[in-house]
């Protein structure tokens, strides 16, 4: 059976591209494979989704870009892991030397969603947004991040800032 992460070993890099390295791994330190306990929550608080998920990092375009892979059960059916039935959606992580940020493309594959975002390093964790004033404002965040784990959150706001909803609650431990 094959993951995620075959995919990304099929075009690798050696690692970060050496003009930037130090920058680059920022996003870099998650390459590799990570065990995900995902948790989707409805605007109320409520878990409408609690199970397994697995979560590949990998270095491609000659070490420029970090890409990843998120992999899930179906939220509706949480048996229907096989490709084809599951979620799934990639990342392409980009580093701008100009603006010392990052630029982030989300595709969720599965869920049909396309999402532009900003990151940047806030204190010890890693911040993501979208701030398009015609969509919802998302806020994504990487957090207690060690070698072998990380937490992660995902919020929106659909009142220009003024709250925050939870949305995705993930704690990830890295694959052995």
């Amino acid at each position: 059976m094959s993951s995620a992460f075959d995919i990304l070993t099929s075009y690798p890099a050696t690692g970060p591209h050496s003009d930037y390295t130090e920058k680059l791994m920022l996003f870099g330190q998650f390459e590799g494979m990570w065990d995900m306990d995902m948790k989707f929550l409805d605007d109320d608080g409520n878990t409408i989704f609690h199970g397994p998920g697995e979560w590949a990092f990998a270095w491609v375009l000659d070490g420029r870009v970090m890409q990843d892979v998120l992999t899930f059960p179906d939220l509706k059916d949480p048996t229907l892991t096989e490709p084809g039935k599951r979620n799934i959606g990639t990342s392409l992580r980009h580093y701008n030397p100009k603006t010392d940020t990052w630029r982030v493309v989300w595709i969720g594959a599965s869920s049909n969603n396309l999402c532009f975002l900003q990151a940047s390093q806030d204190g010890d964790d890693l911040l993501l947004e979208r701030n398009e004033e015609s969509l919802s404002l998302l806020r994504w965040r990487f957090s207690d991040i060690t070698d072998d784990s990380f937490h992660w959150t995902g919020h929106y706001s659909k009142d220009q800032g003024e709250t925050w909803i939870l949305e995705q609650d993930m704690f990830a431990k890295r694959r052995k």
